[in-house]
């Protein structure tokens, strides 16, 4: 009866092995998608920073801004205060 009894944990041990394996398998899979949730959000922010220095400059270039100290050519202290 023992050896009956041993069995049956070896193979309550083994289920739990394969469940845990599983789990770690779901865990990985969820970081990978994090992974790439956050690369896709980097690559966002980074053409989100590239389009606001286009229109920076576009708007530099161009001269056309009503502030203060704004001339031809030359950015106005309120645009550098967001640079």
């Amino acid at each position: 009866m023992d050896s009956v009894k041993g069995l049956m944990d070896g193979v309550k041990g083994l289920m739990d092995g394969v469940k845990g394996l599983m789990d770690g398998v779901k865990g990985l899979m969820d970081g990978v998608k994090g992974l790439m949730d956050g690369v896709k959000g980097l690559m966002d922010g980074v053409k989100g920073l590239m389009d606001g220095v286009k229109g920076l400059m576009d708007g530099v270039k161009g001269g056309s801004c009503c502030c203060d100290g704004a001339s031809e050519g030359m950015p106005s202290t309120f645009l550098l205060s967001f640079v």
